[in-house]
Formats: structure tokens, C-alpha cells, sequence
């Protein structure tokens, strides 16, 4: 096994070798692998996935099994290029080697960003200029959404968001690290912040008269607002010098004058600013940086007409639905076998959506017990499972359950609880975090779990069973007083309307905007 660390190891390697290439993923990573070495010139035999399933070709190249390039293919005359996600990498490289495959590549986080830079850097350049003649209002740039983790909250919070304005997406360049600093290349799990913590354009020149990213500060002379899940910048508790003077020179970028506003997307995001700020700044800057901050909340469209909800809730089944990817962290272990307490007591199903991924900084759960869940899920027929959804399909399927559940254990805020409840979906949340501030017992249930001030779990070790202890608590509440089910969705949904109105966002928006 080798490590590419940098894009000209990889370039050269590949370019000076007669074997033939190929990209062991077909997810993002693989595409995105695929277009960069096209655009060097380096050809590639086929995209290769553990099980073939229905794929057969991908942009022109097929896509064959594991099993299929083993017997197919002389494996000494074969580059094997991993291109995944960490977690997902480890167990790709254990599928390798239980075919006693031991020879094929890895690309680090680093070379991963790198070569999504260049491409976005390609492809805005590529973009037809905008014509401003045909343009009424201004054009407000955004960061490219094209990230692994990272998208929705734009699309929440950003694109569109103003009536009149005209959107433009950006390549998200940052600062060029190198080796001389604090060796990035070679820490990446400590610097990996680094990179998407500031947007600083310097290979591409942003035709746009703002931007307005997420989570990221912007180091250029246009004016510029940011919306934030937890603090800006994007680090806690810089210690080193290279972490410190890094900070500092963001922490300058946001006292400018075109730093219009920093938008928290919750009141526990404020205070996790104010804390953060406090602990590494002057008072006098600390005001000054607050002046401009002011907590926004997601806006949020009413998702079902009153006959939608009236007919959805006039049922004797309770149909639970839950969506969320990283299903450990997000309670998913513990409201299935909470649920499963109540089988054949009284009637109800679960719509499941999540691609179960595992390993979380939280919940730090194993494969093992990830194929446990998954084999203990498929084993109930009350429970409706997809790995993958789009958001279309998610949102109708909320349009139809009658109980929404996103028992989180660290969320920062949670989208789905205010899609569930624009959807007339009461919902099961912790009172963790930004949680306690989208739900309360008048709309919904609260799995309540002992927290700091900032609304962290203090339990590290014994989290799992209070959790599943609370949820079937609220389960018997919903299951012993039904009615309070349509209840606390109509509550849900006067929420959302006087919270989360879009018009409201839009507004405020407007004043730095326009």
C-alpha cells in the first residue's frame, strides 16, 4: 500500500508507469478522481466497486465488481486507486486484502482537497461571463457546495435566498499552504480545519458584488456576511503558534468594515461565539465582533396543506419516520431498539432513511455494531428502510408520517426536525445542543439527558442507555395519548410559521445585502 501526498506524486507516478488505472469508488470521490486525471491526461480502465449491483458504466467508463477485476484482470499490470472517504477507505482496503490484494494506492485528505480545488478552479473558468446588462439586481457569490459534508447548509441558508438577486457559485480557494507550514500535508487530521475555514480567491476573480458563505470567513476586499453552526472562525482553543497567528488573521478579516454580519443559525451558536471569542480576544474586540452578530434562524416553508394534515393524522397507526446519514450519532441505535420494546403492544411503523454511517467523533461505534444494527433493522417489518433518499423523496415521505424523531446526541442544529415539523410531524429530539431550541414539549417530546450550559451531554459513558431509557418514556407517552399527536403538529407547524418564516430571512438579509 502507498499514499499519494501530493498531487504531483500522484500526477507523476501514474503518468510514468505502463500499468492500467483503476479508481476502486464510484461515489464522489471517484468522479471527482476521474475528471482530474482526465484533465491530465492520464487514462483510466474502469471505475470498480465492492458489489457491482445496477451500475454499469459511469461517464463512459464501466464499472466492474471486485470480485470481477480479480478474475478478469492480471492484478500485476493494475494500478488500484482508492478514492473514498476514511471510513469508508478502511473497509475497501479490507476487502482488498481478503482477496490478497496488497499492493494499491491511497490519496490523503490533503490531495483530495487539492485536486477538488483545481477542477472547481477549471470549471469556473470555463463558465460563460455574466452579461450585466440583462441583470436588475446584484449577484451574490457563494462557495461551491461540491465538498463531502458540506452543501446543505448553503442551499438552507444561502442560494436563493433573496428575490431579485442572482446567485453565482465560486470556487473555494483558500490560503496555499505548504510544507513550511506546521507540515499541513503530513498533519492533516490536525489542520484539516485550515482549508475550509477561510475563502481566499486568488487563481479566480469573482465577478460578484457579495458573498454570503457558511461557516467560512472570507479574507478579499468585497463585502461579505457569513451564516455559522458553532463559532467563526471555524476552530476551538488554538494552541500552537502556527493555530494562534492562523486564528488571529481570521479574527482580522471579521473586524473589517466589509465584514457586514455574522449570523448565528441559533442561540446556542451565539453563545458558543461569545465564549470562544472571550477566551482568546481583548473585551474591546470582543464587542466589537459581537455588534455584528446576530442570531438568524433557518427559514423554513410550509411543507402540507390543512387537508394533507388532516388526513395524515386521522389514523390509528403512529408512523414514525427518521433522517439522518450519520445514524449513530443521531440516536438511531437506540430509538430502534427503544421501538422494538413496543412490538406487537399496539400498532405503529418506522420509516428509516440513512446510509448508517459509523465511526462518528462521538459515538465512535465499530462496523461490527454498525452490521448488527443493520441486519436487527432489515429483520422488522414494521421498519421501511432506504439508505438514500433524495430530498424531494425525504420530504414527501415526512408529508405522510405522523411523528418525526432526531434523538441526537451532538447535533449543531438539525434540519430535519424543522422539515418534520413544517410537515406537520411533532418530532422526538435530546434537548441537546440547538435542539432545545427548535423543540419543546408543547410541539413535540424532549429525551432529556444531563447538559452543560452550552448544552453538551455531560455523560460520556452511560449516554446510550439514559437515551434509549427517555425514548421509551416518550414512546408511551404517544402511544398511551394519541391525540396528542395531531395536537402537538398542529403546535409544530404555528412554529415554523412564526419562527422560521422565509419572508422574515429574506429581510434581514436585505440589509446587508442590498
Amino acid at each position: 500500500m502507498e499514499t499519494f501526498k501530493t498531487i504531483e506524486e500522484l500526477v507523476l507516478k501514474l503518468h510514468n508507469t505502463e500499468n492500467s488505472n483503476i479508481i476502486y469508488g464510484a461515489g464522489i470521490r471517484g468522479g471527482r478522481l476521474w475528471e482530474f486525471l482526465r484533465n491530465k491526461s492520464i487514462p483510466v480502465l474502469a471505475f470498480m466497486k465492492t458489489e457491482k449491483k445496477l451500475k454499469r458504466e459511469i461517464d463512459g467508463l464501466p464499472v466492474i465488481s471486485l470480485d470481477e477485476m480479480v478474475d478478469d484482470y492480471e492484478l500485476e499490470h493494475l494500478n488500484i486507486i482508492i478514492a473514498a472517504s476514511e471510513i469508508i477507505c478502511t473497509d475497501m482496503k479490507a476487502e482488498l486484502r481478503k482477496r490478497g490484494i496488497d499492493s494499491f494506492y491511497e490519496i490523503s485528505e490533503w490531495v483530495y482537497d487539492r485536486i477538488l480545488g483545481e477542477l472547481l478552479i477549471i470549471r469556473a473558468r470555463n463558465t460563460a461571463p455574466i452579461d450585466r446588462k440583462y441583470l436588475d439586481g446584484k449577484i451574490v457569490g457563494y462557495l461551491s457546495t461540491e465538498y463531502v459534508g458540506v452543501g446543505y447548509s448553503e442551499k438552507r441558508l444561502v442560494i436563493n435566498k433573496i428575490d431579485g438577486i442572482s446567485y453565482r457559485e465560486l470556487p473555494r480557494e483558500t490560503y496555499k499552504f505548504s510544507n513550511t507550514d506546521a507540515g499541513i500535508e503530513q498533519d492533516m487530521k490536525l489542520y484539516h480545519w485550515m482549508i475550509p475555514a477561510v475563502y481566499c480567491p486568488c487563481d479566480y476573480a469573482p465577478d460578484v458584488d457579495f458573498i454570503h458563505t457558511f461557516n467560512t470567513v472570507c479574507d478579499t476586499d468585497l463585502p461579505w456576511c457569513a451564516s455559522f453552526e458553532s463559532g467563526m472562525p471555524r476552530m476551538y482553543a488554538p494552541e500552537t503558534k502556527v493555530e494562534k497567528d492562523f486564528y488571529l488573521r481570521l479574527i482580522d478579516c471579521m473586524k473589517r468594515s466589509n465584514c457586514r454580519a455574522l449570523y448565528p443559525i441559533s442561540e446556542h451558536a451565539y453563545k458558543m461565539q461569545k465564549k470562544q471569542l472571550k477566551n482568546c480576544l481583548p473585551a474591546e474586540d470582543v464587542n466589537s465582533l459581537m455588534q455584528k452578530t446576530k442570531v438568524l434562524y433557518p427559514p423554513q416553508e410550509i411543507l402540507i396543506t390543512e387537508d394533507e394534515f388532516e388526513e395524515k393524522h386521522n389514523t390509528d397507526e403512529v408512523h414514525f419516520i427518521f433522517i439522518g446519514r450519520t445514524f449513530f450519532l443521531k440516536g438511531g441505535r437506540e430509538m430502534v431498539q427503544a421501538l422494538s420494546k413496543f412490538e406487537g403492544r399496539t400498532k405503529f411503523k418506522l420509516t428509516l432513511i440513512s446510509s448508517m454511517l459509523y465511526n462518528d467523533y462521538y459515538t465512535h461505534t465499530s462496523y461490527d455494531e454498525m452490521i448488527r444494527l443493520r441486519n436487527l433493522i432489515q429483520e422488522k417489518d414494521w421498519i421501511d428502510y432506504y439508505d438514500h433518499l433524495s430530498n424531494e423523496e425525504v420530504l414527501n415521505k415526512c408529508k405522510t408520517a405522523t411523528v418525526g424523531l432526531l434523538p441526537s446526541m451532538a447535533d449543531s442544529f438539525g434540519y430535519a426536525v424543522l422539515e418534520m415539523q413544517a410537515a406537520g410531524c411533532p418530532v422526538v429530539t435530546t434537548n441537546v445542543r440547538a435542539l432545545a431550541e427548535i423543540n419543546n414539549e408543547e410541539c413535540g417530546w424532549i429525551c432529556r439527558l444531563p447538559v452543560d450550559e452550552l448544552g453538551w451531554c455531560t455523560e460520556r459513558d452511560s449516554w446510550s442507555q439514559k437515551l434509549q431509557q427517555e425514548l421509551e418514556k416518550c414512546f408511551e407517552n404517544i402511544f398511551n395519548e394519541p391525540k396528542t399527536v395531531k395536537e402537538k403538529g398542529e403546535k409544530a407547524l404555528m412554529r415554523i410559521r412564526e419562527i422560521h418564516n422565509p419572508l422574515l430571512y429574506q429581510n434581514e438579509l436585505r440589509k446587508n445585502i442590498i
